[in-house]
């Protein structure tokens, strides 16, 4: 039997678009919320580094840091997108990514949500040492 860990990681792994598996991987790896991946603009990353405008934290910002691979895919993104500065990265909707986990994790028999794939985040984390903290800032 799966875990849950081997089980996101699959369906990250089986998303091909490159957009939809972004989404996952921001959330599952960045342990970021869908409202705030949804509000990112192109001008909010810089490298490694996202800054998150108006967080659910409540903090004015927050900096959040995408491992390189996840990056490289959001380079990618932009590229082929040919988004601005000025765009964001996701110009979909909060139901449109919760219909899009849902869809993903019906041909595995599970039930998923997104914040499901944030709370795989921090479980991640802290079993491999990591302060959760360390993530965001």
């Amino acid at each position: 039997m799966k875990t849950k860990k081997e089980t996101i990681d699959e369906i990250i792994y089986n998303t091909k678009n490159l957009r939809d598996r972004l989404i996952l991987e921001l959330q599952a790896r960045c342990g970021l919320w869908v409202g705030e991946s949804l509000k990112i603009k192109v001008s909010d990353i810089s490298e490694r580094k996202i800054v998150l405008r108006e967080p659910k934290s409540g903090k004015e910002a927050e900096v959040a840091y995408m491992p390189d691979p996840i990056t490289k895919r959001q380079e990618e993104y932009v590229r082929t997108q040919k988004l601005g500065p000025d765009d964001r990265l996701f110009p979909v909707s909060y139901s449109t990514v919760r219909s899009l986990i849902k869809n993903l994790g019906a041909p595995l028999k599970i039930s998923i949500r997104p914040h499901d794939l944030r709370r795989h985040s921090a479980t991640y984390a802290s079993r491999n040492g990591s302060p959760w903290r360390s993530y965001r800032r």
